[in-house]
């Protein structure tokens, strides 16, 4: 867009020549961060409590050489009702005492780091396509 009147510009891609991605089947993988956890506050209120609750926001990456391009992302709810649940998927309480981590009073993201687990996966449809989620967290590996 210029002074009102728009640029076309050409640019060389073989459209011809690319292949669709397949989403993350359903399955087993072992799990790492791709990247630094970041804490995030909802944009909505909780139902429950009428706050806008905290979580934690990770980017998954399978560790198997055949998915390592995939990324699953995941939250853990900082929420009273999530950290009360016994499913490491679920609450960060949980995750850190399966992965061997003491939680203490302050949540260290950081930590998160250096985890390393095995999930199990499910594709889910939202907003018209098909996502992993992370439906259990199997235990850690080493």
């Amino acid at each position: 867009w210029k002074g009102g009147e728009i640029i076309m510009a050409e640019v060389e891609v073989n459209l011809a020549e690319v292949k669709y991605k397949p989403p993350l089947p359903n399955g087993d993988y072992t799990f790492m961060l791709a990247k630094p956890p970041t804490v995030e506050q909802a944009k909505e209120a909780n139902k429950r409590t009428g706050q806008r609750e905290w979580y934690v926001h990770c980017e998954l990456r399978p560790l198997e050489s055949e998915w390592n391009s995939y990324t699953v992302f995941h939250n853990w709810s900082l929420s009273p009702g999530a950290l009360e649940m016994e499913d490491a998927a679920i609450s960060i309480k949980k995750l850190y005492e399966v992965m061997g981590v003491e939680p203490g009073v302050k949540l260290n993201t950081d930590d998160m780091l250096s985890f390393r687990f095995a999930g199990h996966t499910k594709l889910e449809s939202y907003n018209g396509r098909l996502n992993p989620r992370l439906e259990k967290v199997l235990g850690p590996v080493k």
